[in-house]
């Protein structure tokens, strides 16, 4: 990352931190790598009238941590409150894999984008606000290698899954089928997320692919 990309980085969190944040959440979760559990995430928001940033934050414990470690840091910073992402920093370092990606979008030309970019991460946390509750749709455009990825991200069904010995009736929302196969050809990792019935709705529990195998994030309650 070159000079001028860390001084635009750091002015966008000094102005979220330091100007007025009206909403600040976290969320714990549990973490199940191929249906072993074993490892903690947590995901941290914080939000004002114009920017929203949120931290993902993804470590092995315990025997999965023997068997494939993972230390993942992903950071998006999206505008509000239309949900458009501004910059993507993504740190993976799982088991002998690591790779630092980032997207900032005031590198790019984005007057000759499609549609602007929103990666599945600011979805997510778009669903999370009251103002998009219940929404069916919500439109993704990625942006990797000068190329636009365009899909849809959709509620399929009503599901009730299990948590802390409880059942919970939940919207599903998730990439379609032809949509999650692009995906993969790109290295993307197809996320779903099973969402409170609430207003706002809580993501309970969210999946997505890693180089080597599916992870499930149970939220602790």
């Amino acid at each position: 990352m070159n000079k001028k990309s860390k001084i635009s980085i750091f002015i966008l969190f000094f102005t979220l931190f330091f100007n007025s944040i009206l909403l600040s959440q976290t969320y714990n979760y549990k973490i199940y790598f191929k249906g072993i559990k074993g490892g903690k995430a947590k995901l941290t928001i914080q939000k004002n009238k114009d920017y929203v940033i949120a931290k993902f934050l993804l470590k092995t414990i315990g025997l999965v941590d023997k068997f494939y470690s993972i230390r993942d840091t992903i950071t998006v910073i999206a505008s509000h409150p239309n949900y458009h992402t501004i910059l993507l920093d993504r740190r993976i370092n799982e088991g002998k894999y690591h790779k630092h990606i980032i997207f900032d979008a005031s590198k790019i030309d984005t007057s000759s984008l499609i549609s602007p970019i929103r990666d599945e991460y600011t979805a997510m946390i778009m669903l999370m606000d009251s103002i998009y509750a219940y929404k069916n749709r919500v439109k993704l455009n990625l942006y990797k290698k000068s190329k636009e990825i365009s899909y849809e991200f959709i509620k399929t069904k009503n599901k009730r899954v299990l948590l802390n010995g409880k059942q919970v009736l939940c919207n599903f929302y998730e990439p379609t089928h032809k949509s999650s196969s692009k995906l993969k050809k790109k290295g993307e990792t197809g996320l779903s997320i099973w969402m409170t019935k609430t207003t706002p709705m809580k993501p309970i529990i969210i999946k997505f692919d890693l180089k080597f195998g599916n992870i499930y994030l149970e939220l602790v309650q």
